[in-house]
């Protein structure tokens, strides 16, 4: 989300956390909470997103429900070059910004997810199922049929 952010030189003043139940589980309780947070101060690295969606999930999250999905969103999107800073507020800005463009140029070079911030964990607990995926016959020397 922040390196889509800053390929289009915005920046976002909102954020918006939601957590999802399992709509098509009826036997288990339903709850879908959300929030949304006033940045500080206009952002778009990954340092202060990530920052501010642990602290909105912290503030809705209920251990007594099982979530199947969790939903990020940013609004309030501003053009990098009308950011005006809060007084009050400390801000970091410069120094993110470097972290996330060293974690976009490395996770490009290498492959996404290569290197990322260590509060998304270092385990991958779940993976998209991929067993009816179609094939690519139009982008994958591979998947084209041979006849013969």
């Amino acid at each position: 989300m922040a390196e889509k952010l800053r390929a289009d030189t915005s920046c976002a003043t909102v954020l918006t956390v939601q957590l999802l139940t399992n709509r098509f589980r009826k036997d288990l309780p339903q709850y879908n909470p959300a929030i949304s947070l006033a940045l500080s101060h206009p952002v778009n690295n990954t340092p202060d997103i990530v920052k501010a969606s642990v602290r909105g999930l912290k503030s809705i999250y209920d251990p007594c429900f099982q979530y199947s999905k969790v939903a990020v969103i940013v609004t309030g999107l501003i053009p990098e070059q009308e950011v005006q800073l809060n007084l009050f507020t400390e801000w970091n800005g410069p120094k993110h910004n470097q972290v996330s463009e060293l974690l976009d140029r490395i996770n490009t070079y290498y492959g996404s997810g290569t290197l990322r911030l260590a509060s998304e964990g270092f385990r991958k607990r779940w993976a998209m199922k991929r067993e009816n995926v179609n094939p690519n016959y139009t982008t994958d020397w591979g998947d084209i049929l041979r006849v013969g």
